[in-house]
C-alpha cells in the first residue's frame, strides 16, 4: 500500500509530511506544489487520495519520498 492518507488531498498529504520532515512555514506549501506539478498532479492537488488512480498514488507516494530532497533515494518496487 502506498503511505498515503485517502481522506487528504494530494496537497495536504505532501503538506503533511514535508511538516513531519521539519520543513516550516513558507518552504513547506513551496515544495508541496513544486512536487505536485514535477509529478503531474497539479490538476488533482485539491481531490482527495481516495479519487486518485493508482498510478496517480504511487506518484503522490514517490513526491513525499522527495520532499527532503534526499542525496539518495532507495525504492523497492516502485512500479507496484
Amino acid at each position: 500500500y502506498v503511505s498515503v492518507d485517502q481522506d487528504l488531498t494530494g496537497r495536504q498529504n505532501l503538506r503533511l509530511f514535508a511538516r513531519l520532515c521539519g520543513l516550516r512555514g513558507a518552504a513547506v506549501a513551496a515544495r508541496a506544489d513544486e512536487l505536485l506539478e514535477r509529478f503531474d498532479l497539479g490538476g488533482a492537488a485539491d481531490r482527495p487520495a481516495r479519487t486518485y488512480s493508482g498510478g496517480m498514488r504511487r506518484r503522490l507516494d514517490l513526491a513525499a519520498g522527495l520532499l527532503t530532497e534526499p542525496a539518495v533515494l532507495l525504492l523497492d518496487e516502485p512500479t507496484t
